[in-house]
């Protein structure tokens, strides 16, 4: 473990990206202490994740690989390392990620800038640092992902589709205990289960407001994930609502999924979700929107995609759920999981594309 700078280096390169909209170039003192650490470890390959969110200057990373010729893997979570800005650009429609950004409409969005649009000059400086870069695989973790790069400027590099996994000793249904139902007091209904790390317009927030006002007496909504604004807001507002702030213990969230009886994902802008594997591993179907590559995961017996935004299609998707064989579709459910799933297959792609390009196996 290496830590890259410290707390304060970390809120120091937030300010400068708050005006300068320059992620992904900031804090190149600890960018350069950090290849110099590097070429004491002596890699075989080096695999990169994100290297937005305020850390990173990718120009001296970069170009200390190549001057090594070392060979790298680049994990695509999102559309960040081939736009000028934004980490996703589908909920606003924008195409000139395409070509040249510019003007960017999101600029305000993640990874925020309340002054200066650096979106053009950002996708100029990307675009270089790919050029020459050789000894490098691309591994977006969806097929809809996979499928933008053709029209990005990172088109012709070699790429590897390899999608996430998790853990399934976690993941599975699970029985709860006592001291959990004390915990979150989830009354004895129809569960619609919604999880994310941050709800807002992109995750559907407002759709599953939307859709608590078309419940019957015997259906409710668990939502795990809100905000303590959003949990008071829930609180005063709808009684057919369970809000559940965010919890960092995945035994706990297994639980959650397990005593579901659904698992909606209204999310509008989403690469290739982790919460559909969770919820399917633990037993439960899935009903999504049509979202990049958010359906690829989903069981075509028991799951359902449905378009953006249609909550009355969303609910009668989830009251068919309620007519099915419960423990034929929990079975079906969790033998999917463990053959597609299982982070230990996902690991094990990693490990032969690593040998693949150290050793041409």
């Amino acid at each position: 473990m290496y830590q890259v700078g410290s707390q304060f280096s970390f809120y120091l390169n937030v300010l400068k990206a708050r005006f300068f909209d320059n992620d992904g170039f900031l804090n190149s003192c600890n960018t350069g202490k950090l290849v110099e650490y590097i070429d004491t470890v002596n890699p075989s390959v080096i695999h990169i994740h994100n290297l937005h969110g305020y850390y990173m200057d990718m120009r001296i990373l970069f170009d200390y690989i190549k001057n090594k010729g070392i060979p790298t893997v680049i994990t695509l979570h999102d559309c960040w390392l081939f736009t000028g800005h934004c980490s996703y650009f589908t909920f606003n429609g924008c195409p000139k990620w395409k070509s040249l950004c510019g003007k960017c409409p999101q600029k305000k969005g993640y990874p925020k800038s309340i002054l200066f649009d650096s979106s053009s000059n950002n996708f100029i400086e990307k675009k270089s640092l790919f050029k020459d870069f050789n000894n490098l695989v691309l591994v977006p973790v969806s097929d809809w992902l996979s499928g933008l790069l053709a029209d990005s400027f990172l088109d012709g590099k070699k790429k590897v589709v390899i999608k996430n996994g998790i853990d399934l000793e976690v993941f599975k249904p699970t029985s709860p205990d006592e001291i959990f139902y004390k915990k979150y007091q989830i009354p004895d209904k129809f569960k619609i289960l919604g999880v994310a790390s941050v709800w807002g317009k992109r995750k559907g927030f407002q759709d599953f407001i939307e859709l608590s006002k078309k419940l019957s007496q015997d259906e409710i909504i668990v939502l795990v994930g809100v905000s303590k604004n959003q949990s008071t807001y829930i609180k005063e507002n709808f009684k057919n609502i369970i809000p559940i702030e965010r919890t960092e213990n995945a035994a706990d969230l297994a639980k959650l999924y397990s005593i579901s009886d659904v698992f909606f994902n209204p999310t509008y802008e989403d690469n290739y979700p982790t919460t559909n594997l969770e919820a399917q591993s633990c037993g439960i179907p899935i009903v999504v929107y049509k979202t990049g590559g958010a359906c690829e995961s989903l069981d075509t017996e028991y799951g359902v995609k449905i378009n953006q935004g249609d909550i009355q299609t969303a609910l009668d998707a989830i009251r068919r759920v309620k007519k099915l064989d419960k423990e034929k579709m929990q079975k079906k459910l969790v033998l999917k999981s463990r053959k597609e799933f299982d982070a230990d297959i996902c690991f094990d792609k990693y490990m032969r594309l690593y040998e693949e390009i150290t050793f041409g196996k």
